[in-house]
């Protein structure tokens, strides 16, 4: 008992020594530490890299065992279940070709007492050759009404007859066209001023036959690497109710060859006409001389060549030079070609065209031919989408002996003033045209056109009987092949006319707007009926001075085929 007292007193005697021996230290410690100490950072232990051995133990074994064995095939016949039927081939089955008909005849008849006779005939299928015909007339034998209120005598007449023929060989085409044409024509115009007028002494009628023959023959060849070519003869008769006549030939050739990325070729075009006394004896030959080259690539088109023109007649003889160029790129993969033409050429104003454009001329009249010079036309065309298409263009002209209409009269004792000579000018044409086609569906399509034009004149005072602004809108709708419908608007802008008034020259002639309708109704797939309505706004107007047009008028009629 007293051992393990002084055992304790013995730790505890320990514990005090160094609880006291402790402080003393600690308190030296406090009187020399009197410095701060600042740590950077955190400790951030370390691990260096290892390094992996490359080596590979490698094995050698000295031993090398090579297996001998042996083996046989034992072939054993399979004998198949399966029989093997033969499978018929395919037949393709051609597409059912439509029936052709022999002919198709379409019978009318209009208000002013207007007949209407049209005949197709045609050759049925035939894999080498195309023969047919047509007969076309129409006429009218009412009364229009003037400005002072007479009803004028306004006959007229169209009669055309034609036969046509193709002969298709392996590369080449061989064709053939005869067609006779007679137009008559009243002057049933007259100055109405005039109080004394008396149409009873004068010639009011017109007549003019035309017989046209033509030959051709050209190749068609598909492979662009062939050399092109097209040959083609024409004739034609002319005489008119006044012992006019006129005779013409031509003859044109044309060629062309594809060399890699160019296509060269050339035209050549021969005209002679040849006029009676009656008319002025006055003979004229053009000859025309057209070498060219075309250059093509994925996206533009380039054009260039040069037109040399020979015109000879009994007054004088001129050669000309114009230019062929076109340049067209496409931007847009169809949708937006802008391009550029530039070009020239003659125009032949001989008696039968301009009796063709005006048929109540002067019998006889003598036109010169118009140079135009140069005629600079840039645009762009393309496609909004795959059924909408549009052409939109300006072009600069210039062109010496332009012609324009203005009235005279041919007995000075009884002035009518219903007759119609010319007056040349040397001008320049300013022209702005835009085009908008939308086919909706197969069923239905619309057609815009606008056209505005501008001319400044060397001489006269206007240009007579021009309008500056033309338009028209189409609609065409078919339903199922029973109903046919087409809807047509044409307007055009103010004209100037020359008067045989000293004191007023000039007269104005209204615009018009000319609304026409047409409706075909097939019962079957034979037998129609149509009704053509025009002018339905019933407007008047003029497309010559003191010459008004018919105002409301009907047609109806059937329409068979056999």
């Amino acid at each position: 008992m007293q051992l393990k007292l002084s055992t304790t007193a013995i730790l505890q005697s320990i514990l005090a020594t160094a609880f006291v021996l402790g402080s003393f230290a600690s308190s030296a410690q406090d009187d020399k530490l009197t410095k701060q100490v600042q740590v950077v950072r955190p400790y951030e232990p370390t691990i260096s890299d290892a390094f992996k051995l490359n080596q590979m133990p490698r094995v050698q074994d000295t031993l090398k065992i090579v297996p001998k064995f042996t083996y046989a095939i034992a072939s054993r016949p399979i004998v198949p279940g399966l029989r093997v039927d033969p499978i018929t081939p395919a037949r393709m089955v051609a597409e059912p070709q439509s029936k052709l008909r022999i002919g198709y005849v379409r019978l009318g008849i209009g208000t002013h007492t207007s007949p209407l006779a049209e005949l197709y005939v045609n050759q049925l299928r035939s894999n080498n050759n195309v023969f047919g015909g047509w007969l076309k007339h129409k006429s009218s034998f009412g009364k229009i009404k003037l400005d002072n209120g007479v009803k004028s005598d306004a006959d007229y007449s169209r009669t055309a007859i034609n036969l046509f023929g193709k002969r298709i060989f392996s590369s080449s085409l061989l064709w053939g066209d005869l067609e006779y044409n007679n137009k008559g024509f009243t002057y049933y115009g007259y100055d109405t001023a005039n109080l004394t007028a008396d149409l009873n002494n004068q010639d009011s009628k017109q007549k003019v036959n035309k017989l046209d023959a033509a030959l051709g023959y050209h190749s068609t060849h598909t492979d662009s690497t062939h050399y092109n070519y097209a040959f083609s003869t024409n004739f034609r008769y002319f005489s008119d109710n006044f012992s006019m006549q006129q005779n013409s030939v031509g003859l044109n050739i044309s060629g062309n060859k594809f060399f890699k990325a160019e296509q060269v070729g050339v035209d050549i075009a021969i005209k002679h006409i040849a006029k009676n006394e009656k008319l002025d004896s006055i003979n004229n030959t053009i000859i025309r001389f057209s070498p060219w080259i075309g250059l093509f690539g994925e996206q533009w088109r380039v054009k260039a060549g040069v037109q040399y023109l020979y015109d000879s007649n009994s007054y004088q003889k001129n050669t000309f030079f114009y230019p062929i160029a076109h340049l067209s790129y496409d931007i847009i993969s169809h949708y937006l070609i802008p391009y550029v033409d530039i070009s020239g050429r003659l125009e032949e104003n001989s008696y039968d065209k301009i009796l063709n454009e005006n048929p109540w001329v002067v019998p006889g009249i003598d036109v010169f031919n118009t140079n135009h010079k140069m005629n600079l036309t840039g645009g762009v065309k393309g496609n909004f989408s795959a059924n909408v298409s549009y052409n939109a263009f300006a072009s600069y002209a210039i062109a010496d002996s332009m012609y324009f209409y203005v009235n005279t009269t041919i007995d000075p004792t009884n002035p009518l003033f219903n007759r119609f000579d010319v007056e040349t000018d040397n001008i320049t044409q300013t022209k702005f045209v835009g085009e908008l086609t939308i086919a909706a569906s197969s069923n239905l399509s619309f057609y815009l056109k606008g056209q505005y034009q501008s001319f400044t004149m060397k001489e006269l005072a206007k240009p007579w009987h021009k309008p500056e602004l033309e338009g028209q809108f189409s609609i065409k709708y078919n339903l199922r092949d029973k109903i046919l419908v087409n809807f047509d608007i044409i307007a055009e802008g103010k004209r100037f006319a020359k008067t045989a008034d000293i004191a007023n020259p000039i007269t104005e002639l209204n615009g018009l707007v000319d609304v026409n309708i047409g409706l075909q109704y097939n019962y079957n797939r034979r037998l129609g009926a149509f009704l053509d309505i025009n002018n339905i706004a019933a407007s008047k107007y003029s497309h010559y001075y003191l010459y008004p047009m018919q105002r409301f008028n009907i047609m109806a009629g059937v329409s068979y085929t056999f």
